[in-house]
């Protein structure tokens, strides 16, 4: 449904994919509701940016089969999936590291970091993703 309110219509299939979807994911931890659905109601005009339930599902999920443990994202809107990618990580001790360079939307995503019980596994860099990249150790060429 979220599909239909921001992007405008989809056909029977893809509405049956989706339920299929959401009925065979785990369920949304209680932070990645309250931040979806402050993001949909604060950011209402912009809100079709955030990544859906089963799309950071699937992203913690080949986290996890990967095996990885540290995590590079460029921009994180306010912040759901780098809290589903971070859950994921939590186990293994992992990191991400996002960058966003929207002030307000950093600002926005640090508080949902703070509330998570993932925040140590995150950390926000604010500023342009070429720039802040080449800041991070391995992060630019040599």
């Amino acid at each position: 449904q979220r599909q239909r309110q921001y992007l405008g219509s989809t056909s029977e299939e893809e509405e049956r994919a989706a339920r299929y979807c959401e009925q065979h994911s785990v369920p949304e931890h209680e932070v990645l509701v309250r931040v979806r659905e402050d993001t949909e109601r604060r950011m209402a005009g912009r809100a079709h940016m955030l990544s859906g339930h089963s799309q950071a599902a699937l992203i913690a999920m080949l986290l996890k089969l990967s095996g990885a443990r540290h995590v590079l994202e460029l921009g994180c809107f306010t912040g759901y999936t780098t809290l589903a990618m971070a859950e994921a990580l939590s186990a293994t001790g992992g990191h991400v590291t996002t960058v966003e360079r929207d002030l307000e939307m950093a600002e926005i995503a640090q508080k949902n970091f703070e509330m998570s019980p993932w925040a140590p596994h995150i950390s926000l860099e604010i500023g342009d993703a070429m720039e802040v990249v080449q800041q991070i150790p391995g992060g630019g060429p040599n």
